[in-house]
């Protein structure tokens, strides 16, 4: 969670709209980004130099990083209720701290003067590592203290509606374990959390779960990693009309045909995790409006051969299309 990227989401969407949009319920477990994680994940991928993972600029893999390895230094939503705010600057203090340890760590390895130049102010003091805490603390604050900070509103939330929608923040082949390393998110991109947080409620509730698989008619990738697809043709046609632009932070806007193995492994591997409790996978494609420039990406019915990343399963299947 990046408060300050929540609150102007909140503001261009009333604006658009046209309304005020009620508080956003927050679980209080929710890691919380600084503006430091992200400067520190854009140094990692600057020394990687040509063979840079591919990044969305925000710093969450940074952060996952510091959850694992020091979880005492991690800001969470928790730290802004009140039986916790006590604690508020002193977890951004440990945070920026960590932030700064990993920091002096990735510039010793490199003579490159303007990485240095560049990069240097990561590597902060502890004497100023209190005031910038403060600072982080109060603007996040006023963010929070605007929304709802709860253990879980499932069960509120199951309550009060017929239909709920449990959407995914990023493509499954992104996911930490079974998408495309390195080249891959440091987080769970799959159905696990949803399923784990409905799983207690199922019977209480009745539940009926309908996982639903989405994809663009075509498939995208920003910067480097595999796209067996990969078309430089494609990419002169939708780069016109796509809102993803190339960016020194993120790379290269790549663009591919559809790719009927990777649909047909995403759904092999993370299905099981809804165990019985849910109906058949559909598959929803959007961006039909651009189909006319990528037909040959898409197949009512088409044939799927897992095996192809080595991780030696085989199977086939078909998948229909409607």
């Amino acid at each position: 969670l990046h408060p300050p990227a929540l609150q102007q989401e909140i503001e261009h969407a009333e604006s658009v709209l046209n309304c005020t949009l009620p508080p956003v319920w927050i679980h209080r477990n929710a890691l919380v980004l600084l503006p430091q994680h992200a400067r520190l994940n854009l140094l990692r991928e600057r020394l990687r130099g040509s063979d840079q993972h591919g990044t969305t600029g925000w710093g969450i893999g940074e952060a996952r990083n510091i959850e694992i390895s020091q979880p005492d230094n991690c800001l969470r939503a928790l730290h802004f209720i009140p039986d916790y705010e006590q604690t508020l600057v002193g977890v951004v203090k440990k945070s920026l701290a960590s932030v700064a340890a990993q920091a002096n760590t990735l510039l010793q390895t490199t003579q490159d003067a303007t990485i240095l130049e560049e990069f240097s102010s990561l590597d902060v003091q502890s004497d100023d590592l209190h005031q910038e805490a403060q600072t982080i603390a109060q603007q996040y604050r006023d963010v929070m203290n605007q929304h709802y900070i709860h253990h879980n509103a499932i069960p509120y939330t199951l309550e009060q509606h017929t239909n709920i929608i449990m959407e995914g923040g990023q493509g499954i082949m992104l996911d930490e374990t079974i998408g495309t390393a390195p080249h891959n998110t440091w987080t769970d991109t799959t159905f696990r959390n949803a399923a784990s947080l409905l799983a207690p409620h199922l019977n209480k509730y009745s539940t009926t779960i309908q996982p639903v698989y989405a994809s663009r008619t075509y498939l995208t990738r920003h910067g480097a990693g595999p796209l067996p697809t990969e078309s430089e043709e494609l990419r002169s046609e939708m780069l016109a009309a796509e809102r993803n632009p190339t960016s020194p932070i993120t790379g290269p806007m790549r663009f591919g045909p559809l790719h009927h193995p990777y649909t047909a492994y995403a759904i092999q591997h993370t299905h099981h995790q809804w165990g019985n409790a849910a109906l058949p996978p559909k598959v929803f494609l959007n961006c039909m409006d651009q189909f006319a420039l990528n037909p040959r990406s898409f197949e009512r019915t088409y044939d799927v051969q897992v095996g192809w990343l080595g991780w030696g399963e085989t199977a086939s299947d078909k998948i229909t299309c409607r």
